[in-house]
């Protein structure tokens, strides 16, 4: 069975003599008793196709035969475009669900990229098949539409078979000449071929440094949506990467590169310009120059894909789109916007050739994406304020989606008849809420390098403070599980009562007395002495240290960690803060070890206001044993930082007394506390 490759476009082929002249005639005599009818179709603007068609399955013999011919020749294509991990499916690979289209003369498939279908994260259909049934007819033929070029003409030929991308870099624009029938209608039977990949893995996901798979949000939307008002917002707010196309493409007549000489002379050419975007290619180059290092924090994209022929770069292992964001105005709001921007910025001309690029080519990816099932839509027209809010519930419900879908059935057991709370509760790992009345139940997932020490993860931390007589209650842990490699899940039911941070806020005590008993619940843990001690882990400082280098060099230290909230009022050089307190630290002696919390702010202590103290501690991740300096100097920031006036002095005269009045005397020493506060924007 002859393959022919298609010249000039990359990944497709025409196959002949895939079915038999009898094969065709069955399939036609059969979808023609079917009945055709037209497809309606969901696409903005006027209908791209004219023909009609019959939805039609093949017998298991001829599937299971035409299989039987195709595998020796897909086995040879090239996929690496759209990652290396991809494998034809196992027996079934073909899609059973054929469309049977009839075309009348004068009826045309006009120009268009083929949509595949996705039925997990590991399993899709790749590649389109054009089966043609018959050619006794003028006209017809499938036409490649290549940027820059002129169109490739593929002629039908009756039981040949064109194979070709529709997900990837190498997916085509292509259509179908209006038919000039000399016989009768013409036939084609259109199919898909599965593939499978590798399982995405929760730590390959969420959690792997530095990440192999990009997480973007893509920003929709006309001229005056305000996606760039919301690219910076969002930016600033959460340190999350960004990249502004636009921005990106005015910032290259600043500058003497080869990107820049290349849009200049596209820009000057003697053609007539049907449309302000620049070339694919070229904007592709672009792009990828624009990308910022890699990170676990998704990136905001504003202006990139701007039409279908470059959303198909996102369509790779190496991107995962958590959403399509369309930013919705109404056309007067937009254009009172638009009158402004002009005068300051573009002229009206300008804007309006913009609008008729945006109708054209960026409009239908709103309907694409919203078939591909990422798509999400806002009013733009509320105050920014709302919409920022709006967008980071999107992302977090869309993300907080990913994340469920990778529990196990006893972590869903745990959770049945609980609604959730789709907010990441943490910096540092994934934690979410979950209600059913007044009872709460917490979800964490935690990445920890493999250890043979079982306090690692949190389900077994938990059942070893219990064991050890920890002294305050613990959250009660419904369920502990693996999610594969280095990830561990627990569902743990919350401590009755409220936080120390709440109890601040409301004034459930007076403020001074709320910090003493905070103060003598950290001596409490301070002074408890396990049976075991070799179940918890030991932090020294110089390990510390090293985790903080690490963690800098791998680019997982997030920029809010040294803001304001946390004592930096101006951006710093990280790389020279870690080196100084790493000079600093290796100066001194820490050698005052103590069971330690880890993490002993206001967050993670529970008041009871029934018992007017604090009476129970969440968040033990970090238990084990430190010097206990790291734990002061976390405590005294959360006091300082939920009082006012700062109350850290107070909390450090309680401690050492409650140290002392407990046969425990220790020292603390101010520039040590200095010193494990810098260390401690590093790791938390």
């Amino acid at each position: 069975m002859p393959l022919h490759p298609i010249d000039s476009v990359r990944g497709a082929s025409l196959v002949t003599q895939w079915l038999t002249p009898s094969d065709c005639e069955t399939v036609i005599r059969e979808a023609e008793a079917i009945g055709f009818t037209r497809k309606v179709s969901k696409r903005p603007g006027p209908p791209i196709r004219d023909n009609t068609r019959a939805l039609y399955t093949p017998s298991a013999q001829l599937t299971a035969h035409l299989e039987a011919r195709l595998l020796p020749l897909l086995r040879s294509l090239d996929l690496t475009a759209i990652g290396p991990s991809w494998r034809l499916a196992p027996a079934g690979f073909l899609n059973t669900k054929w469309r049977i289209n009839r075309y009348q003369t004068g009826e045309s498939f006009r120009p268009h990229y083929d949509t595949g279908h996705v039925f997990s994260d590991h399993e899709r259909t790749l590649l389109s098949v054009i089966a043609y049934l018959n050619d006794d007819f003028e006209g017809g033929e499938t036409s490649f539409l290549l940027e820059g070029a002129k169109p490739v003409l593929v002629a039908p030929q009756t039981g040949a078979a064109l194979i070709f991308h529709h997900y990837g870099p190498h997916s085509p624009l292509h259509a179908t000449e209006p038919l000039r029938v000399t016989g009768r209608a013409k036939y084609v039977a259109r199919t898909d071929v599965r593939f499978v990949c590798e399982p995405m893995t929760p730590r390959r996901l969420f959690f792997e440094v530095p990440p192999s798979v990009r997480k973007a949000v893509l920003l929709l939307g006309v001229p005056g949506a305000g996606k760039s008002t919301q690219l910076e917002r969002l930016s600033a707010k959460h340190g999350w990467p960004t990249l502004n196309f636009g921005e990106q493409v005015r910032a290259l007549k600043r500058d003497a590169s080869a990107l820049s000489a290349a849009a200049q002379a596209w820009r000057e050419r003697p053609a007539p310009h049907e449309t302000k975007w620049l070339p694919d290619a070229l904007s592709a180059q672009i792009f990828e120059k624009g990308l910022p290092p890699a990170s676990n924090a998704p990136l905001l994209l504003d202006g990139y894909p701007r039409r279908r022929s470059q959303s198909t770069q996102l369509e790779t292992d190496a991107w995962s789109l958590v959403s399509a964001v369309y930013l919705k105005v109404s056309p007067r709001t937009q254009e009172e916007r638009l009158a402004t921007r002009a005068a300051t910025e573009r002229t009206t001309a300008d804007l309006e050739l913009r609008m008729q690029d945006w109708q054209r080519d960026t409009a239908p990816l709103v309907e694409h994406y919203r078939k591909r099932g990422v798509l999400d839509e806002i009013d733009a027209e509320a105050p920014v304020e709302a919409v920022t809010e709006a967008l980071e519930r999107i992302i977090e419900r869309r993300w907080f989606e990913r994340v469920f879908a990778f529990l196990p059935s006893v972590a869903h057991q745990a959770l049945d008849g609980f609604t959730p709370h789709p907010v990441n509760l943490s910096k540092k790992y994934l934690v979410y809420r979950f209600t059913k009345g007044t009872d709460e139940r917490y979800l964490k997932v935690v990445s920890e390098p493999a250890t043979r020490n079982p306090s690692s993860y949190e389900g077994p931390t938990l059942a070893a403070v219990k064991a050890e007589g920890f002294p305050f209650d613990t959250p009660v842990v419904h369920s502990a599980f693996s999610m594969g490699p280095e990830v561990n899940g627990v569902i743990s039911q919350r401590v009755p009562g409220i936080t120390v941070k709440q109890a601040l806020a409301q004034r459930a005590l007076e403020p001074k007395v709320l910090v003493q008993q905070w103060a003598r619940a950290l001596a409490t843990i301070h002074s408890f002495m396990p049976r075991r001690p070799e179940v918890f882990l030991s932090r020294s400082v110089d390990q510390l240290l090293a985790l903080a280098r690490q963690r800098l060099v791998l680019g997982v230290i997030r920029p809010q960690s040294f803001s304001a909230k946390y004592g930096i009022a101006a951006p710093i050089d990280l790389h020279r803060e870690l080196s100084e307190v790493e000079a600093a630290c290796r100066s001194l002696s820490f050698d005052q070890t103590r069971f330690t919390h880890g993490d002993p702010c206001a967050p993670n202590f529970i008041w009871s206001p029934s018992e007017q103290r604090v009476t129970g501690c969440v968040d033990l991740s970090g238990i084990g044993y430190a010097d206990l300096h790291w734990d002061v100097a976390i405590a005294c920031w959360s006091v300082d930082h939920n009082t006012s006036p700062p109350l850290a002095g107070e909390f450090t005269d309680t401690y050492l007394d409650a140290m002392a009045k407990a046969s425990s005397p220790v020292e603390v020493d101010s520039v040590k506390l200095g010193l494990m506060y810098r260390l401690a924007r590093f790791l938390l």
